[in-house]
């Protein structure tokens, strides 16, 4: 069952799995947050929830290497890579950002990713994440202090 949550069951089989796993978290976000508000603080506790429960998992599985059909910790990435998002230009703003980070390994992700087993291979999708987040909501927060 675990092993089975790691791969998203047949996502983890498809030719480019930490994409679909992605696309599939951003639109079922999405659709969530079409039909209902989620405060700010109730986004920062599931991503936080979601990304403990990826570490958990692989912990659980014993998962030792990154392979391609582990797409659980692109779950927990995509998720706070999300937070905060309302527009759909942001979503897919995010979405495009967390995949180039997390296939580029730039901005430092490559540095999380050498961390040792479930730790590395969470740890620099939530990096992505972190960068992500910063360009989605940085940019515009400048742009709005320099227009002050």
């Amino acid at each position: 069952m675990l092993k089975t949550l790691t791969t998203l069951g047949p996502v983890g089989t498809t030719a480019i799995p930490g994409t679909w796993a992605s696309l599939i978290t951003a639109a079922i976000l999405f659709c969530i947050t079409r039909l209902i508000v989620i405060p700010f603080a109730l986004q920062l506790i599931i991503a936080g929830l979601i990304a403990a429960s990826a570490f958990w998992i692989l912990w659980a599985v014993d998962q030792q290497t990154d392979d391609r059909a582990i797409v659980i910790d692109e779950v927990a990435g995509m998720t706070w890579a999300l937070v905060g998002a309302a527009t759909p230009l942001e979503y897919a703003t995010a979405f495009l950002l967390f995949r180039f980070f997390d296939i580029t390994k730039l901005a430092g992700v490559s540095f999380w990713e050498r961390l040792p087993r479930f730790w590395g291979i969470v740890a620099d999708d939530l990096w992505a994440a972190m960068v992500t987040l910063m360009i989605v909501h940085g940019i515009p927060l400048l742009n709005s202090f320099a227009h002050q």
